[in-house]
């Protein structure tokens, strides 16, 4: 975007003080077509109190995993803001990221986990995250590392 256009600007409710923060879209039109409605969404969101699990729920390998455990009748809550009702085939992705650190033997993932667990949350694109979190890692495997642990 050439330099001296005008953006587009929206203000911050609830500040009272002035303070102008560029529009989401202004942004997320920088990406691919692909990548749209994660950038609208990454954008948007720095606006409220967001945690790094909070972007986990736009990685289509979680997408993945939770159908494959559908499927099976066993429910994965990703999103923060999902009501998880505790049951013997219910649970979410705090459990899940426990459950996988521990079963793969990297005690960096371990030691991560046991320090500030949304340090491996921090980027779906990298490690640790992806030594976690992968195509090769199956639903019913997450499944069974949380029943066992």
């Amino acid at each position: 975007m050439p330099a001296h256009r005008a953006i587009p600007y929206c203000r911050i409710s609830g500040l009272g003080c002035g303070v102008r923060q560029p529009n989401a879209l202004q942004f997320a039109g920088q990406g691919s077509r692909q990548t749209l409605g994660a950038d609208i969404t990454k954008t948007n969101t720095t606006q409220n109190r967001i945690e790094n699990r909070d972007f986990v729920s736009l990685d289509p390998e979680q997408n993945r995993i939770k159908t494959e455990l559908a499927i099976e009748k066993i429910e994965y809550h990703v999103i923060r803001s999902e009501s998880l009702t505790r049951s013997e085939t219910a649970f979410d992705l705090t459990e899940s990221t426990t459950a996988a650190a521990c079963a793969s033997d990297r005690v960096h993932l371990v030691v991560q986990l046991k320090g500030e667990i949304g340090k491996l949350w921090e980027n779906i694109e990298k490690t640790p995250y992806k030594e976690l979190f992968n195509s090769s890692v199956t639903g019913m495997y997450i499944w069974r590392c949380v029943q066992v642990q």
